[in-house]
Order: C-alpha cells, then structure tokens, then sequence
C-alpha cells in the first residue's frame, strides 16, 4: 500500500469503521437510505443515467425479528384507491 493510500484508510475508512460498529440496526438502514440519496445525486449531477433514482424501500433484517420496513412506498396512491382501502381494513377486523 503507498502512503497515499495507508493515509487514506487511516483518515476515512477506521473512523468510519468505528462508527459503523456504535449504530443501531434502524441507524444503519437510514444510512443506508442516505447513501442511497447521495449516489442519486452524484449520478445526477455527474453522468445522468437511469440507473439509481426514485422512491425507496427501506428494510431491516434481523436474526431476532426477521424483515422489518423503515420505510415502504405504495404502489398505487391511497386517496386514489379509497374503496380497496375500505375493504382491506374490514378483512382485518
């Protein structure tokens, strides 16, 4: 490794690092969604392509608990769709 580099890692990636081990499942998801966000950007700002962009999901999984949404987009709008609404809250009760 040149000292380019070993300077690198010893500025960036180790304090990352430690960071990383101190978050919380549901901090490292919407980190995730951040960085999500930011590559959105770079792509946009840089070489717009189609490749990242758009609503996202947001997912945890756990040994304990298995999925777990954060942050889930509809596929269809609500307000639009009222009577399916209806009909799925009356199956749930």
């Amino acid at each position: 490794m040149d000292k380019w580099q070993s300077e690198n890692w010893s500025v960036n990636f180790h304090p990352l690092r430690k960071v990383l081990n101190s978050l919380s499942v549901s901090e490292m998801g919407h980190l995730a969604e951040s960085l999500l966000i930011l590559e959105e950007l770079r792509e946009r700002v840089t070489s717009p392509s189609e490749s990242v962009g758009g609503p996202i999901d947001v997912a945890i999984i756990t040994k304990t608990e298995g999925l777990i949404w954060l942050k889930r987009k509809h596929f269809f709008d609500p307000e639009l769709n009222v009577k399916y609404l209806n009909r799925v809250k009356m199956d749930y009760t």
